[in-house]
């Protein structure tokens, strides 16, 4: 510090002793304070993002996303990709990436399911979310994939160069045993790559209170810290949610974690003719959620995560207990009651027409 004066001192005009002070004050704060290189160092390492890869018959899509990660200026990445018996060249074209990747390790996991329906493809949406869910399961359960961060990751996207560094830093400010997680909003590409648009954007702050009626989180932008990681391994291993995305938002803002949405959007997502999940924005998506709202598919979703809930109960607060003991209250309520408990709860969509289809679907009994 003594050294500092004096460099000051000696390189800076004497206009006033005030100015020294200042000068001075400033110089110290910028050897003092750590890098942001620093933060995302330790003892002397790196600190690893983990990025997690369900694939099942990627291969017309999967080159591009692994370019991608390729092309991440964060500098320390494992990858774990899982493959659900792929028939096509998903695994020739990991086996190259892997040879190739100088990030960290690159690892390729086969698991066969009995689910015959590929991720993210056509088909009756309940068994499109099994597959998924089937497929990142084992990835969250796997206690060989350890990191300071983790990211899930589709095999038909592609990531912005500063994905992982925009959510790193982030993640760097938040206490390292309060889970944390980083999502964002999603550029819509098509099967050609074209842009379509932006995903919906959501602005007001991510909590419990929406988390237990709504996902903001895409799995394919969210990137968590370990004690994050850790709360989802321990709580999801019987695998009774209904989505690991969805879970991980309600998980993470239930055991008063801190979850950041940033508006920039930091992943291309590849909305495919056949996607039934995924992609918020458009008329037919909402027309979709409306459908299985009317099909009481959205009760029986709520009904499978607050199962879930009871089950880590005694680990959130008492204010989160409150909004769970007041939302499985509306849904047994008499129809007059049910806007008011809505009220009383403080329970939100992120958006006016949102807020607006959760209140008739209340009405409705369809929540």
């Amino acid at each position: 510090m003594i050294f500092a004066f004096l460099l000051l001192l000696f390189f800076r005009p004497f206009s006033n002793h005030s100015n020294i002070r200042l000068n001075f004050l400033v110089l110290v704060r910028r050897i003092a304070a750590p890098s942001q290189q620093g933060r995302v160092v330790q003892s002397g390492v790196m600190r690893k993002v983990a990025v997690l890869l369900a694939a099942y018959n990627g291969g017309q899509y999967l080159q591009d996303q692994l370019a991608s990660l390729a092309s991440q200026s964060y500098p320390a990445i494992d990858v774990w990709l899982s493959d659900d018996g792929s028939t096509d060249n998903t695994i020739a074209i990991a086996d190259k990436a892997a040879r190739r990747w100088s990030k960290g390790n690159f690892a390729i996991i086969r698991r066969n399911s009995e689910l015959s329906l590929p991720c993210g493809r056509g088909g009756d949406v309940e068994l499109l979310l099994a597959r998924c869910k089937a497929n990142f399961l084992s990835l969250i359960l796997n206690d060989a994939i350890d990191a300071e961060y983790f990211a899930f990751c589709d095999q038909d996207d592609i990531w912005e160069p500063t994905k992982l560094s925009r959510a790193v830093a982030w993640l760097n400010d938040q206490p390292e045993d309060l889970p944390a997680m980083h999502c964002s909003r999603t550029r819509i590409i098509d099967d050609a790559g074209r842009e379509r648009g932006l995903s919906l954007r959501f602005s007001r702050p991510p909590g419990f209170r929406n988390a237990i009626v709504q996902n903001i989180a895409a799995g394919n932008t969210i990137v968590m810290n370990r004690a994050a990681m850790t709360a989802l391994r321990q709580h999801s291993v019987d695998g009774q949610f209904v989505s690991h995305d969805w879970w991980a938002y309600i998980l993470v803002t239930a055991l008063g974690g801190r979850v950041r949405y940033d508006e920039e959007p930091l992943t291309q997502y590849r909305q495919h003719s056949g996607n039934l999940i995924g992609e918020n924005a458009s008329w037919r998506a909402r027309m979709m959620r409306l459908k299985l709202v009317l099909r009481s598919r959205f009760r029986s979703w709520n009904e499978t995560n607050l199962k879930a809930l009871q089950r880590v109960r005694h680990l959130l607060p008492a204010e989160n207990c409150q909004v769970l003991d007041e939302f499985s209250a509306l849904r047994k309520s008499t129809f007059f009651l049910r806007p008011y408990r809505i009220m009383r709860a403080g329970i939100f969509r992120q958006t006016f027409p949102g807020q607006l289809s959760f209140l008739a679907a209340s009405l409705m009994g369809k929540i």
